[in-house]
């Protein structure tokens, strides 16, 4: 009876503790199996929110207005499950296994601060719905809700998660040791007979428990792959620095395999110059000290296993779970040496950009300026603020026909560069002129966003061209004006000094004495002719004075009054203490003369007034750009005469035309006319501007250098006839002037001897040299001109005295042999007065000293 009792009561213990064994077996299965589930739906929300983060990225950089495309339908699919699935972890679900029961540290990691994770996934819906349903999401990364997820996505709400899941797995891993326990108690107890109930009971039991135990191995291996699949490195370190968990993109980033660091220092990863930093704010931090890096995003540099020092991006969270590792600090890692790279370069091109000194305008697509360069604000006036966002019609200056800029945006529109030029107009009003280039700017599918245009101000430039041109033409005119004075002065030496020679033969009662003097008196004019054109050409023979301004045109205005028209008035404006210019006084008249005269005839026999202004004025390099032919012209004080009319006035064709020599609007030339008077103001290192246009009159403006004192220089006074003897050497390539020359020597009492080149010159000087007293050179012949020439017969006598004779003037002389020690320069055409007093002062003796 006893043993039946004892039998029954121990089948009845064994029944009661399998059935307590049982239902603790079952409620640790339904707990693994709740564990299980919520593991696996927060290894999903993870994957989930890093997923909706990505195609948050996608649908922005695709300017999502409206209508569905291929990465909006992921999205809204992604959001609606991250949705299901808190639902499921916060309010439970039967079907799936889940209860609503937490333990009291999962149920504050979810609803209380500072986790909070049922917030904060609220949160990242809602921020993900207004992503999509908030226009604004064209705006790309500016969009508060894509900035909103992008920031919490890696930096708290993937943590939270993985403390989440670290905490299921460990609260797992406690029931299943208590678990444990309870089998060990029940097996020592009731050993014999759990063995063979086991059979039938147990057996199942510990099948399912596997089961569930490979369940929740596998949600901790898909929580692992998550981790290990992110695009950022994540590591985690105990609190002695011990590296505990890498995934795989950190390994990658810093050149290890997994096995190479775990159990290892983070030193490996932090380079020497950082090291005690680290240790000492760790340190620091666990021992109660602030927390200085964690939850923020910080720029740093990382040490890869090659030794090289890159820039990387860290943001460091502490999870406190307890367990074997007890603190842990978890670090969300990125490689930035790239976008370092991009930064760097961007800064350099953005810095070319702004230094440059062309302009650099960016638009959109539809023509609105979205950038300009501090070049563009210094040449159109327009500052950055003020050009942003407005279309560079701004810069119209109406130079352009519609059609001009019609064409230009044709070519751009279908993707094109344009090149070409614009005359545009400043804030100001001022007109410039730019060559531009207009480029688009296309995105990586072809499409256009935008275009740049890169432009340069030549205004300056075309002004210098147009001045260099006309400096050119008139140099071209000069040098031909100078060969042809040369050539006929030549011809006029011979005419002359036939001329002179033979007024001296015939008497002054005999019918051809008059018929001689006209030919004396024609070619004197045809002299003056001569000097006008040496005059245009700036190589004129001056004869310089000191000379008031103001008295010439006092001079000139009465001399011209008869022959301005009746109907202008000449009006005066004289400068009271107006400085003394040097200038030939003959070739100044000729100035103002011709002014008055196309002032009188500018009217064309209306009624008008010529207001002649003189006077003083500080000229800047603004004002003397303008002056034809200003090139060395310095800045400064300069004396100014001004000539204004209130005539018909000149249109942009004749005024380009002016200063051509022979050039007129009247019914016939008149001589070189504006073009001598400018080749004078040239020769008396002045300039001349004009301002001018129809119906409204002209402004002639001419500017001289002053100078100080009122004394006149001294010309010099024409010296006794000279009668000596000696053998005089005369070299010139033209037959008259041999003739004449010879003729003018022996009246002269000098014997002559003569040559038609250099050559000739220095063998007949060679043969000679004992006789010779002095020769008279000309300077230009062929085959070896009048400089060579000379050199070689101071080599054969070093004291020969030399004249040397041109149709050019003596400037021309002076600037070619300043230095060589020539004796006089003999003008052509030359008469015999001229060169007696040339021999006088070669030969360094009077008549009397000669004889």
């Amino acid at each position: 009876m006893s043993l039946t009792i004892r039998y029954l009561g121990a089948l009845g213990l064994i029944a009661l503790l399998s059935t307590g064994a049982y239902f603790s077996l079952i409620k640790v299965i339904e707990t693994q199996d709740n564990s299980a589930a919520i593991i696996n739906l927060s290894g999903r929300q993870r994957m989930l929110s890093q997923r909706i983060a990505h195609l948050a990225e996608k649908v922005a950089d695709q300017h999502y207005e409206a209508s569905p495309d291929e990465n909006i339908k992921p999205l809204k699919r992604a959001i609606s499950l991250m949705k299901q699935s808190h639902e499921w972890l916060t309010q439970g679900n039967i079907e799936r296994g889940i209860t609503k029961a937490h333990s009291k540290k999962i149920h504050e990691m979810y609803f209380d601060e500072p986790l909070n994770l049922d917030h904060q996934v609220r949160k990242f819906i809602t921020e993900a719905r207004k992503l999509i349903d908030d226009p604004l999401s064209a705006g790309r990364y500016d969009n508060p809700h894509l900035l909103y997820i992008n920031s919490v996505t890696s930096a708290k709400l993937l943590t939270s998660l993985d403390q989440i899941v670290l905490q299921y797995q460990i609260e797992s891993e406690n029931h299943i040791e208590r678990l444990r326990w309870v089998h060990s108690t029940i097996l020592f107890i009731t050993l014999l007979t759990l063995l063979i109930e086991a059979i039938f009971i147990f057996r199942p039991m510990v099948q399912n428990i596997e089961i569930d135990r490979q369940k929740l191995i596998e949600a901790e291996q898909k929580t692992l792959s998550i981790l290990k699949t992110v695009g950022e490195g994540v590591i985690t370190i105990d609190t002695k620095s011990i590296i505990v968990f890498v995934n795989e993109e950190l390994c990658n980033i810093f050149g290890y395999s997994e096995t190479e660091l775990l159990g290892r220092k983070l030193d490996v990863l932090i380079p020497a110059r950082y090291l005690s930093k680290h240790h000492s704010g760790l340190r620091r931090y666990l021992e109660g000290g602030p927390a200085r890096i964690l939850g923020k995003r910080l720029e740093l540099e990382g040490l890869r296993q090659d030794g090289s020092i890159f820039p990387i991006e860290l943001r460091v969270e502490e999870s406190k779970l307890g367990g074997d590792h007890g603190r842990l600090f978890i670090g969300a890692i990125r490689d930035i040496a790239k976008r370092k790279d991009a930064e760097e370069a961007f800064y350099r091109l953005h810095t070319a950009i702004e230094s440059a000194d062309e302009m650099v305008c960016v638009t959109d697509n539809n023509g609105y300026i979205q950038y300009c360069n501090p070049a563009f604000e210094r040449i159109t006036g327009y500052s950055r603020e003020e050009a942003l966002n407005k279309n560079p019609r701004i810069l119209k200056s109406g130079k352009h026909e519609d059609s001009y800029y019609t064409g230009i945006w044709e070519v751009i529109t279908r993707g094109d560069v344009w090149k070409g030029r614009f005359i545009n107009k400043k804030k100001n009003g001022g007109l410039y002129e730019e060559i531009a280039t207009i480029s688009p700017i296309k995105n990586s599918s072809g499409g256009i966003i935008g275009y740049v245009a890169v432009k340069r101000d030549v205004t300056h430039e075309l002004l210098l061209e147009k001045q260099f041109q006309q400096a050119q033409k008139y140099e071209s005119l000069g040098i031909l004006a100078g060969g042809i004075a040369h050539d006929f002065n030549n011809l006029l030496t011979t005419i002359l000094g036939n001329a002179e020679l033979a007024l001296e033969e015939i008497g002054d009662s005999t019918l051809a004495h008059e018929s001689v003097m006209e030919i004396h008196t024609a070619t004197n004019r045809a002299a003056e002719l001569s000097r006008q054109m040496l005059a245009y050409s700036g190589k004129g023979q001056f004869l310089i004075e000191k000379i008031n301004l103001n008295d010439i045109v006092r001079e000139m205005t009465k001399l011209l009054k008869s022959s301005v028209s009746k109907n202008v008035i000449i009006q005066h404006y004289f400068h009271a203490d107006l400085p003394l210019i040097k200038a030939d006084v003959t070739q100044i008249r000729q100035v103002v003369m011709n002014l008055i005269t196309n002032a009188s005839e500018a009217h064309n026999e209306k009624d008008g007034v010529i207001t002649i202004t003189t006077g003083v004025m500080d000229c800047d390099h603004v004002f003397l750009k303008d002056a034809y032919l200003n090139e060395e012209l310095p800045s400064g004080e300069y004396v100014f005469l001004e000539v204004l009319d209130t005539g018909e006035g000149m249109d942009k064709e004749t005024k380009d035309k002016l200063f051509d020599p022979f050039f007129t609007t009247k019914f016939t030339g008149r001589g070189l006319g504006m073009a001598a008077v400018l080749g004078i103001i040239k020769g008396h290192k002045g300039g001349i501007k004009v301002d001018s246009s129809p119906g409204i009159g002209t402004r002639f403006t001419i500017v001289l250098p002053p100078t100080a004192g009122k004394e006149v220089d001294e010309i010099l006074a024409p010296s006794q006839t000279l009668n000596c003897v000696g053998t005089i050497l005369l070299v010139d390539d033209e037959d008259g002037v041999i003739n004449i020359g010879r003729k003018i020597l022996a009246r002269l009492g000098f014997n002559a001897l003569t040559a038609k080149n250099g050559e000739d010159a220095i063998e007949i000087f060679t043969k000679n040299v004992d006789i010779i007293t002095c020769v008279v050179l000309d300077l230009s012949m062929p085959k070896m001109d009048g400089g060579t020439c000379f050199k070689k017969l101071r080599d054969i006598k070093h004291d020969i005295p030399v004249v040397i004779t041109s149709g050019y003037d003596k400037s021309d002389f002076s600037r070619r042999f300043d230095g060589w020690g020539v004796s006089e320069f003999l003008q052509k055409p030359f008469q015999k007065i001229s060169m007696e007093q040339a021999l006088i002062k070669a030969l360094g003796a009077s008549k009397e000293t000669a004889n």
